[in-house]
């Protein structure tokens, strides 16, 4: 990834002039690499960045002419100090495709998806992944929970001129929000390890002291669901002291968009929670997204009664 800036009368060469060398401005181009390895699932944006930049610079405010005058100047004229900051963060969300058929709908999918201004009628706020502008102001974007660095962010954002303030409390009411309890504290971490674990292949994924991997036995379809039109494959598993979470792929096979129950399952399972619970169509882009069951037994031994339910 490269990085390119004009810098204006950055620099200066010498050059003839009436019979002598003079300097001459000249604009010198600053460029800044970055380079590395990134693991991406098909169809999953992955945020890379690193290019950041800073610059300091003294800006003057002043009364015309009056800014001016010997001595005196200074009472019409301000002098402040400042700072920015800039990161340059690409989006890749890679696909695998195995002909040109295939690539055909992938590519005009995205291409009509972007070629939509947010100001249109017509616009659909699903389509930015990273941010979304419900009120499509100028400030109005929010970022969303799979790439919050810390809660309340779009707040903090909010306080630098940058966000969405439909989410950040009146000043008169202050907000009132139980601390989460020490079963969903785990419940939290093991569907966020799971989230990051299931897009690494197995080799990568960095272990921890206290989340171990569940091996699966099978990783056919499962019958979780109760629409026919998307398809649930067992992608991984892991286990914290007496509790599992299961990552699944959730898939759209139809040619029409649908919509995830995914609080109406088969199974008594203790906690659910999905990416994204609206599929696109087959082979568009967003028809699929995981989803993370929280179990106290083993996703094998829950795929198992609810196969032995079925069957009475």
């Amino acid at each position: 990834m490269e990085q390119s800036t004009v810098e204006e009368e950055g620099g200066a060469i010498p050059v003839p002039l009436n019979n002598r060398l003079v300097d001459a401005p000249i604009d010198i181009v600053q460029e800044r690499t970055f380079s590395g390895t990134v693991v991406g699932s098909d169809g999953t944006a992955v945020a890379v960045g690193g290019l950041i930049e800073e610059l300091s610079a003294d800006r003057e405010k002043k009364v015309p002419l009056l800014g001016d005058i010997p001595w005196l100047g200074f009472f019409f004229r301000e002098t402040t100090k400042v700072r920015t900051r800039k990161e340059l963060v690409v989006i890749i969300k890679p696909y695998i495709m195995g002909t040109p058929a295939e690539a055909e709908p992938v590519s005009r999918s995205i291409l009509r998806r972007n070629s939509v201004h947010p100001d249109a009628l017509d616009y659909d706020d699903n389509n930015m992944d990273v941010y979304r502008n419900d009120r499509r102001n100028v400030k109005g974007y929010e970022l969303q929970p799979d790439y919050k660095l810390y809660d309340h962010q779009d707040s903090f954002d909010d306080y630098h001129g940058k966000g969405s303030l439909k989410n950040q409390p009146s000043p008169d009411v202050q907000p009132q929000s139980a601390a989460p309890s020490p079963q969903q504290q785990t419940y939290m971490q093991l569907t966020r390890y799971a989230a990051k674990a299931v897009r690494l292949p197995a080799a990568e994924r960095q272990a921890t002291a206290n989340i171990k991997p569940v091996p699966l036995q099978s990783r056919s379809p499962a019958n979780l669901l109760y629409d026919s039109r998307i398809s649930v494959i067992p992608a991984a598993s892991w286990r914290k002291g007496g509790i599992n979470v299961t990552a699944l792929e959730l898939r759209n096979v139809s040619r029409d968009p649908v919509n995830v129950d995914y609080r109406h399952l088969k199974g008594r399972w203790l906690a659910s929670t999905i990416e994204d619970e609206k599929l696109a169509a087959r082979g568009e882009l967003g028809d699929s997204t995981y989803l993370y069951l929280i179990s106290a037994e083993s996703f094998d031994e829950m795929a198992g009664h609810i196969k032995a339910k079925a069957d009475k």
